[in-house]
């Protein structure tokens, strides 16, 4: 890892950690969803189950970093099976207005970011 000041912490390497978030989003997409959702609408199959919800707490989050640091992690030309589902999880009836907004994650993770940066008074 290398040790430089990114403006949040230090030994932060994001090109290195958005490779190994890649690769973790590549394993659930090849691998998990295929095998839990049998190449179906989610992972629980034809129908929203336990992993797409505890999966799902997660997209805006997702979304608000890609939004913040202008990547793309749901790729759906990249990682078709996740990608789809991330869509179709958020379109969902039963999940709609539960998903928390991802321009106000940002807005919050950026509130954080200034208040952990600043310089405490001495």
């Amino acid at each position: 890892m290398t040790h430089k000041w990114d403006g949040q912490r230090i030994g932060y390497d994001f090109e290195m950690e958005r490779g190994r978030v890649m690769g973790a989003m590549e394993t659930l997409s090849w691998t998990a969803f295929t095998e839990c959702g049998k190449v179906k609408g989610f992972f629980g199959g034809d129908d929203v189950g336990y992993l797409d919800i505890a999966l799902g707490s997660f997209l805006r989050s997702i979304m608000a970093l890609e939004k913040g640091k202008s990547v793309k992690l749901l790729d759906a030309e990249e990682l078709p099976p996740v990608g789809g589902w991330a869509a179709r999880f958020l379109a969902e009836e039963s999940v709609k207005g539960l998903v928390p907004d991802g321009d106000e994650h940002l807005k919050n993770y950026e509130v954080a970011t200034v208040r952990t940066s600043a310089t405490p008074a001495a």
